[in-house]
């Protein structure tokens, strides 16, 4: 028998003539060159160094039935694993041999996983024996996490929208039967939540979002829902906002309600997991991290941002209770997040779609807001927010009081302190320009009392000058000189007064003349210039016989 042609139509061919080799037990030892051997040998040149023949084969093998005695299903998925390995070897050892990644031609990247786009193909149950393969055979999780992906967008091509996060599947009716597609779709996804690899950081969590947003409209396990949420929580750092919008399965309204239920597990995940990894961090005693510049804290606060505006999202759900509110704002602690605005906002969003909640739903809703944690827009916001009760806008009023009370004495503070130190500063400057030394400051007084006496020695000479010219006038100009001669003495004495210093005699007698004498009252004599009546001390004189 010859077989020229390679394709398709052949490749059935060949595999039905292996089975009813194997069925008529055709082998070597009834006759040489007997079917099966030649079967065998046609697959070994033609088919297991070819990936696509390999895929097509087991492509035509998912139709037949017995074939567990046909050793051709192993050997092309053996054959499969060996040809994805090499080829993912090999380009390994180009980039490590200089050539970097950046400088690889857009051909190269694009064939770099050429065979992802071949193993769509196959069966799901051929797919898993063949991950299977492909891990015993040591290739890398990233590759493996990438064929399932690529599989899972065209096995699950209704739902492709749904696994990048940009749609919400429909729910289906109350009573509505499942289709055999979306039975094949099911079976599909939960095997292939079994194969992804659990490597921190190779499987994106949009993408597990997705699957788990399929996974509910097709209503697959809860072992395969508790899977993903388990993986989901773990890396709920990475979620964005529309990710954890999930729609409820209990409801098929024009507008879905989310499963907030659901993202309570998750964020349950999520706790629990930070708390282990919490334990596990302080029990390293080398080169702990400060708390707020931990990885963990970092976690636990963007978790905490996309929480709150998956609060805001779902606050404007009609349907959402108050209870189940209040129970969402309670999930994460305290210091988890650096403020309390997006609990604000949500809380804002909340009492405009449900205005007809009573007072004691209101007060129990504001009470997971804390008014001192509210930055200052917020607080300004709060105060004019009529949709809040009256209590809680006065306590946000307080708060806002207390803090501006807080600030103003800051900056009084501040201010007196700036006002004091340039205060000092001024005098000390002022104080080092009139301090001197003891002897500077002796030198300049005795300039001064040096000054003073030669203005009195001018006034002196300038008296006497007086006298000579005036002695023969009238007795009026001699009254005259003698009110000028008390105005020198009086002038006199000021200045002795004016100018202690620690040599007061000597300072004082210098100003007159050397036979002047101090009087009983302490003035200075004038020399011969001055009043011609001496100053006697009286004696009384003791009488003879007298008793002393």
């Amino acid at each position: 028998m010859s077989m020229v042609h390679r394709g398709l139509p052949v490749l059935n061919f060949l595999i039905y003539q292996g089975c009813v080799a194997v069925y008529l037990e055709m082998a070597e030892e009834y006759a040489i060159e007997n079917l099966i051997a030649y079967t065998e040998c046609y697959l070994q040149a033609n088919v297991f160094n070819s990936l696509k023949d390999c895929v097509q084969v087991l492509t035509s093998c998912k139709r037949l039935v017995g074939l567990e005695e046909v050793t051709i299903i192993e050997r092309c998925i053996d054959a499969i694993a060996s040809i994805v390995c090499c080829s993912d070897i090999k380009y390994r050892n180009v980039a490590l041999h200089g050539r970097a990644k950046e400088a690889l031609s857009e051909s190269t990247s694009r064939s770099r996983n050429w065979w992802t786009d071949e193993l769509r193909h196959l069966p799901i149950n051929f797919l898993k024996q063949t991950i299977h393969a492909l891990r015993t055979k040591g290739l890398q999780s990233s590759n493996i996490a990438e064929v399932l992906m690529h599989y899972a967008h065209e096995a699950l091509k209704p739902y492709s929208l749904e696994l990048a996060g940009n749609s919400i599947p429909k729910c289906k009716e109350k009573g509505e039967g499942i289709s055999s597609r979306e039975h094949e779709q099911r079976i599909v996804l939960e095997i292939v939540v079994d194969l992804l690899p659990t490597d921190h950081g190779i499987v994106p969590i949009s993408f597990l979002c997705g699957l788990l947003r399929i996974g509910y409209a097709l209503d697959t396990t809860i072992a395969c829902h508790m899977e993903l949420e388990k993986r989901i929580g773990a890396k709920l750092e990475h979620a964005t906002v529309e990710d954890l919008l999930i729609p409820s399965s209990m409801s098929c309204t024009g507008e879905p309600l989310f499963d907030v239920d659901l993202v309570q597990r998750l964020v349950a995940n999520f706790i629990q997991q930070d708390a282990i990894n919490s334990l596990s961090s302080e029990r390293k005693s080398a080169q702990q991290l400060d708390d707020f510049e931990s990885p963990i804290r970092l976690g636990m606060i963007k978790v905490a941002q996309v929480f709150d505006s998956y609060l805001a999202e779902v606050a404007a759900d009609h349907n959402l209770s108050p209870n189940k509110f209040v129970d969402l704002m309670e999930l994460l602690p305290k210091d988890a997040r650096e403020h309390d605005d997006g609990i604000y906002r949500a809380i804002d969003i909340y009492l405009k779609t449900h205005p007809m909640i009573s007072m004691e739903e209101k007060l129990r809703i504001c009470k997971c807001m804390d008014s001192q944690r509210l930055s200052q827009e917020a607080c300004f916001h709060a105060a004019q927010n009529d949709r809040l009760p009256v209590q809680v806008r006065v306590q946000v009023l307080y708060v806002e009081q207390v803090r501006l009370h807080g600030a103003l004495s800051t900056l009084s503070i501040n201010d007196g302190l700036l006002q004091a130190l340039h205060t000092a500063q001024k005098m000390s400057s002022t104080a080092a320009g009139r301090i001197s030394s003891p002897s500077t400051c002796h030198a300049s007084v005795q300039q001064e009392n040096d000054a003073l006496k030669m203005e009195v020695a001018q006034m002196k000479a300038h008296l006497d000058h007086l006298e000579k010219q005036q002695l023969c006038n009238a007795p009026g100009s001699r009254k005259k000189a003698n009110s000028v001669k008390r105005l020198v003495r009086l002038v006199s004495r000021k200045v002795g007064r004016k100018k202690p210093t620690k040599n007061d005699n000597t300072t004082l007698q210098g100003t007159g003349s050397k036979n002047s004498k101090p009087s009983k009252t302490g003035s200075v004599g004038m020399g011969n210039s001055g009043s011609k009546k001496s100053h006697r001390k009286w004696v009384p004189h003791k009488r003879k016989g007298s008793v002393p």
